[in-house]
This record gives C-alpha cells, structure tokens and sequence, in this order.
C-alpha cells in the first residue's frame, strides 16, 4: 500500500492574460506576465492484495485541487480511480487481469479551458468508465503472448485536456521475443 500527500506552492507563474484590445485581425490581444501565484495539492493511493493463492486484488485512486490567484488551474484532472482484479499460473506461465478505469466529470474549468473547445468540450470533459481484459502466455522461456481487450463496453470518451478522443474496443495482440 503505498499514500502520497502533495502540496505545490507556486510562484511568479507566467499567466496568459487579455488587454481588452483587439489587433487587426480581430483577435483579441493576449499578453504574458510573471503574476500568478497559486498551489495544487492532492492525495494518490495504491495497494494491491493477495487475497489467495495466484489472486491479486490491485486498485488505484488519485484526486488533485489547485488554484492560481483564485482562478482553478488550466487542464486540471479529475478523481480518478481503477481496480482489478488478477490471477498468475502456479508455474508462471499464464496471467490474466481484469481492470475498471472511473474518471470523474472534469468540470473544475480554468478561463483557458473554457475558451479552449477544441481540448475540452463546453462546461467540462464528462466522466467515465471502462473496463478491460489482459492476460498473457509466456510459450517458452524466450517468447511471450499478450492479449488485451480494451473498453469493452465501446465507451465513447476522452482524457481530460487531451483534445483526443480514445479509442472504442480496442484488440492488442504482441508478441515478446527475448535474445
């Protein structure tokens, strides 16, 4: 198990900020400044569990907060979490896992994200969940099979701030050759 407790102190940060102006072209005039002052702080978890033989219980939870001159800062995640669950051949041969991803609503925006609608959709990047299968077959010593089975219940989602869309069910198949 492993908690981690984090406080960033931040100072003279440049801010983007308008004049009020606008140039030749119509855009509004952004000038630059070392003026903000601010902290994130916040809280990351993980443990996982043995609970049997060959069974593993494993999860992870992360939730931040931050501020710069009273204002939440730009592309700020959201609580997110996972939990799985994961079993291992005596003989170490086979491996499998099973893993639910929870992100929360990413509606803690910045000014920035709020004009930024090519990243960050309007009030915010929406929560989701998804799940995902991956298990493994090492064929001998040198070689080793993977398969994950990603999203699949073909969640339509994006990481906050990222401006990406994910993808739908997503098969990956490798292979790992050891010389």
């Amino acid at each position: 198990t492993q908690v981690v407790l984090f406080y960033t102190d931040i100072r003279d940060q440049i801010v983007r900020f308008p004049t009020g102006n606008t140039n030749g072209a119509g855009e509004f005039e952004i000038v630059k400044d070392n003026i903000g002052d601010g902290y994130v702080y916040g809280v990351e978890a993980g443990g996982a569990w043995s609970f049997a033989r060959d069974w593993t219980l494993f999860g992870n939870a992360t939730y931040q907060k931050g501020e710069i001159d009273t204002y939440p800062i730009s592309r700020l995640m959201p609580f997110m979490a996972q939990l799985g669950l994961g079993w291992e051949h005596p003989g170490g041969d086979f491996w499998a896992e099973a893993q639910v991803v929870y992100a929360d609503d990413a509606d803690r925006l910045g000014t920035r994200d709020k004009s930024d609608t090519q990243r960050i959709p309007p009030g915010g990047t929406p929560g989701y969940v998804i799940a995902n299968l991956r298990g493994g077959w090492r064929i001998t010593d040198d070689v080793t099979l993977d398969l994950a089975l990603e999203n699949l219940a073909d969640v339509n989602y994006r990481v906050h701030g990222s401006g990406q869309n994910m993808p739908g069910f997503n098969v990956i198949v490798g292979l790992r050759v050891s010389l």
